[in-house]
């Protein structure tokens, strides 16, 4: 019921049918849920130990005869006489004679004087008072040899009816031997407890029958315990196994006991500590036999390996670590063999990135990858290697042909006893592209004509291009750190500046002009465009200026309206002039007009009738011509007037070819019109300014032609 092993002695009969005596033990064995889960049976054939054990009982009397042989005398201590007597053997012992004081006091005076007090003291208190046997070793000074001897005395004291000591009838055994083996073997035992100490190692010895254990204090301490605090029972170590090492455990010391001439026991397993928490212990012993080949002692020590198991576990989860951060991780890492290229392993990225299978990847070498001839691929691994360079730009082919440019770092590592490399491989294609792009707009902004600022948020010049430094006469080196107010002129008004800032901010692009001033105070007009650049959290992060010195052309611009304006006035004047011209000829025009008009009345040859005719409609035309010019003056000053009446097309262009007939006939051409699907219908119109167009249209055409005809197409649309 308490789990503790029994012994009981029982008779067999062996197979020959003679009878044996056996000391049998029984221990229960439990399973991982502490239920019974079977039984151990060891039995050890006690027949002859147990004829012995009745010879000894019947030799007992021939034996007390002997102890004088074997150094033991034997003492009678009567208290009321205070006088003790002593045989031959004692006196031997004691090294006195016969005229010796024999009582309480001579007795103590053998004792050396370093035990005397102590022994008086045992004897008063525990023998006498509490009516004890005397069993003490101590030491006497022998008076023949004067040495010290170690005696061991026992006594039994002989009480009267009142419970009073009468008697003390006792033996003193001379033990020096003993003794001084026993220091001897305790000097030993210190010295290889020290190293067992030195060692971290916790001494066993296991007495087989009995199931006793000795253990050393280091055996207790390793487990958290104080030495007095373990049983010196089997039973300590059984109950103190992890459930899942106690049935190994058991097995390894039977199988080692049912053969222990062949080898070391040596055995792992886990006990718990004081803590509740388990101790990996190594324990290794050997059994020692009886005459039979049997054994019966099983000694050895305990070793905590609990250190060396959690940092192999350590090393373990490292290794785990390593193999999920290697093989799970989103970048592109691959092992190499750097002697030959062979690629050992690569993640799952790699083989995603490359088109194959891990597998496939795993029966390629490096040199299937990169398109560099195999020569140059093992000078850049051998670098490597001796961390010469780690970090390479190479171009990869992909499964379906794709060259691709990566940057590949590599280090060299040890792996299983070898060295390898180490590669993290990026695919740069897009950066080179990118990069080969902003080298591109790097030099057009360097060398751009107009000169531009990249500042912080605060306004703080960050950047800034030759041409900044040709228009302002400050060197890059100067501006950089500094704001752009080192150029400000203190010509724009505050309102200016308030108004920019707040278009800035607002993150909008503010365009204008400024007057600036360059470092040797001249001034100068700049053109902006600035414009905020913002982050992915949509904050300002800079501000880019492009810049364009407009000095020059402000200059032009002004130069320009100054002619403008006098050409204006010059204009205005010219029409003040033709105005008052046209005054002076138009009266003597109306005059012509008039007086052809009556030669007309007065005359009826035809051929006069026709000159007059001409001669009317010149001046009339005439007069038109000077209400033009002086309607050119008016749209050169923006005071130039349609005048819209009512006009019939055919009849206004049959008039204009009349009068452009006699310089037709003068240069011997044809003058022609065709009218084919003009309307003949009034329409609104300024028929002057129709005429003059006409006018000068087949003006020019008489004017270019030597030879043929000239003719005026119209057609409506």
């Amino acid at each position: 019921k308490r789990g503790l092993p029994t012994k009981k002695r029982l008779p067999i009969l062996t197979r020959s049918g003679k009878q044996r005596l056996v000391a049998w033990t029984f221990a229960i064995l439990y399973d991982q849920e502490q239920s019974i889960d079977g039984l151990i049976t060891v039995g050890e054939d006690i027949t002859e130990r147990t004829h012995l054990v009745q010879q000894l009982k019947h030799s007992q009397e021939d034996l007390f005869r002997a102890e004088t042989i074997a150094g033991v005398g034997h003492y009678n201590y009567n208290f009321a006489r205070n006088s003790w007597t002593s045989s031959q053997g004692l006196d031997q012992i004691l090294g006195i004679d016969a005229d010796y004081t024999r009582d309480f006091t001579g007795w103590l005076n053998l004792v050396i004087p370093q035990d005397r007090k102590a022994m008086q003291q045992y004897f008063q208190d525990e023998v006498l008072q509490q009516k004890q046997p005397f069993d003490r070793a101590y030491r006497i000074l022998n008076r023949r040899s004067d040495k010290v001897r170690w005696v061991h005395g026992r006594g039994q004291l002989v009480l009267d009816d009142a419970g009073q000591p009468v008697r003390l009838f006792g033996t003193i055994l001379d033990i020096t031997t003993v003794k001084n083996t026993e220091l001897a073997l305790r000097l030993s035992e210190e010295r290889f407890r020290a190293a067992l100490e030195g060692a971290q190692e916790g001494l066993w010895d296991w007495h087989l029958e009995t199931d006793y254990v000795w253990h050393s204090e280091r055996f207790a301490t390793m487990l958290g315990y104080d030495h007095s605090e373990v049983p010196f029972h089997i039973s300590f170590w059984q109950e103190h196994l992890h459930p899942d090492d106690r049935e190994a455990a058991f097995a390894r010391v039977q199988e080692y006991l049912a053969d222990p001439l062949s080898r070391i026991y040596s055995s792992e397993f886990r006990l718990r500590h004081m803590d509740g928490s388990y101790r990996w212990i190594v324990s290794q012993g050997k059994a020692l036999l009886d005459s039979a080949g049997q054994p019966v002692r099983f000694i050895g020590f305990n070793s905590d390996r609990t250190a060396e198991h959690e940092l192999t576990e350590q090393l373990l989860q490292k290794e785990r670590q390593y193999h999920e951060m290697f093989d799970q991780h989103s970048a592109i890492k691959m092992l190499i063999n750097p002697k030959d290229g062979r690629i050992l392993e690569a993640n799952h990225s790699a083989a995603v990135y490359y088109g194959y299978s891990k597998e496939e990847l795993c029966q390629k070498s490096i040199m299937d990858l990169n398109v560099l001839n195999r020569a140059e691929i093992l000078a850049r691994m051998e670098n490597a290697r001796e961390r010469k360079t780690n970090i390479f730009e190479f171009q990869h082919r992909l499964k379906d042909g794709q060259v691709r440019d990566v940057e590949v770092h590599s280090s060299p590592i040890h792996l299983n006893d070898s060295m390898v490399l180490y590669s993290h491989i990026r695919d740069i294609t897009e950066y080179k592209e990118q990069s080969r792009r902003l080298t591109m707009l790097s030099t057009v902004v360097e060398e751009s004509p107009a000169y531009i600022v990249i500042t912080d948020p605060d306004g703080i010049i960050e950047y800034c291009n030759r041409a900044f430094e040709t228009v302002t006469g400050y060197s890059a080196a100067e501006a950089i750190g500094q704001t752009p107010r080192i150029l400000k002129s203190n010509k724009m008004p505050i309102e200016f500046y308030e108004k920019m800032w707040a278009t800035l901010l607002a993150g909008e692009v503010y365009r204008g002009e400024i007057i600036n001033k360059k470092k040797n105070g001249e001034l100068y007009w700049e053109e902006a465009i600035i414009s905020p650049v913002r982050n992915e959290q949509d904050k300002i992060i800079h501000f880019f200026a492009i810049k364009q010195d407009v000095t020059d052309r402000k200059k032009t611009m002004q130069d320009l309206q100054t002619a403008h304006d006098r050409a204006e006035a010059a204009n205005k004047s010219k029409v003040n002039f033709l105005g008052s011209i046209s005054h002076e000829i138009r009266t003597p025009m109306n005059a012509i007009i008039g007086m052809t008009d009556l030669a007309l009345e007065l005359t009826s040859d035809e051929q006069v009738r026709e000159y007059l005719d001409t001669v009317r409609l010149s001046a009339k035309h005439l007069l038109d011509l000077i209400n033009d010019v002086l309607d050119t003056a008016r749209i050169d000053s923006n005071r130039q007037e349609l005048r819209l009446n009512s006009m019939n097309l055919i009849a206004e262009v049959k008039q204009v070819m009349h009068m452009m007939q006699v310089k037709a006939d003068q240069k011997g051409l044809d003058l022609q019109s065709r009218l084919a699907g003009l309307p003949d219908v009034e329409v609104n119109g300024d028929a002057r300014r129709l005429k003059q167009i006409l006018i000068n249209l087949i003006g020019n055409a008489i004017k270019f032609t030597e030879s043929g005809f000239v003719r005026l197409a119209i057609r409506a649309d």
